[in-house]
């Protein structure tokens, strides 16, 4: 599968653009503070950051679209996967509602975790938690999307899809999802460590001590926050591929009912 997932990347560059505009939300952006210091630039900031994320919804479904396609030797053009991500952004916004909630309870439990005592065995427990959290919501995104997009399913049918997809193969992809945060995990610990040290001339704007509150706030100081967004410039794609490719052998796998009852009615 990894692969086919690079050949995939190595002969479709459109897919890199579209992970770019599928990530463009996450550019760091200027605290909630300041904006409301400066009127002109708070309202200036909501329409801007609702195109953004009509940009993003609709490049999401464009780029399983281009893998979908591309993973059976046809190519899309840049206009005919933004049609067609345009065409479903009602449903994929309705995935994003759908998963809301469980992101909300994911970051409540992790802020309440910051109120315990630190220790070695209390950030470990934080860590693999977070890794099972963050693998469990891009499962079901990814997925969702993928029903969507290339079985033609509406948000609510691809949230439960997707759900039962991530259940009964959750152990195998948390390979590859645990991979990819392990990587970035790795990669933003070792900037954490180069800054702290001071090897670069700047030093972190927090004392670096063994406080998971301590190193939530470093995640999001501008330079960490954008190497991590430089960081999923790169993974993203990648890791879309191969979870878009994933979803196809696991609908052929197993047979479920909302996709049974797509392709009846079809």
């Amino acid at each position: 599968m990894l692969k086919d997932a690079l050949n995939l990347l190595r002969a479709n560059k459109l897919i890199l653009v579209f992970g770019f505009l599928s990530i463009l939300a996450e550019v760091p952006q200027p605290s909630f503070q300041t904006l409301q210091g400066n009127l002109v630039l708070f309202c200036t900031y909501l329409p801007v950051e609702l195109v953004v994320w009509v940009v993003v919804l609709i490049a999401s479904g464009g780029l399983i679209s281009i893998i979908h396609q591309g993973s059976s030797d046809k190519r899309l053009t840049f206009a005919q996967a933004w049609l067609r991500g345009k065409s479903k952004i009602v449903s994929l916004f309705g995935l994003v509602l759908l998963v809301i909630p469980i992101i909300l309870v994911g970051e409540l439990i992790l802020i309440a975790a910051t109120k315990f005592p630190t220790s070695a065995f209390l950030w470990s427990i934080l860590f693999v938690g977070h890794l099972l959290f963050s693998s469990i919501v891009t499962l079901l995104i990814t997925f969702g999307r993928c029903a969507i997009m290339i079985d033609d399913l509406k948000a609510w049918a691809a949230g439960w899809t997707s759900l039962r997809i991530t259940r009964n193969s959750f152990i195998r992809i948390l390979v590859i999802t645990g991979t990819f945060y392990l990587i970035r995990s790795l990669v933003i610990g070792v900037l954490i460590a180069i800054l702290a040290s001071g090897f670069i001339g700047t030093r972190l704007p927090t004392p670096l001590t063994l406080d998971y509150s301590t190193y939530q706030k470093l995640l999001a100081t501008p330079i960490i926050s954008g190497a991590n967004w430089a960081i999923d410039l790169i993974l993203y794609p990648l890791e879309t591929i191969i979870l878009t490719l994933a979803y196809l052998k696991f609908t052929k796998e197993i047979s479920y009912p909302t996709l049974a009852e797509k392709q009846t009615t079809a």
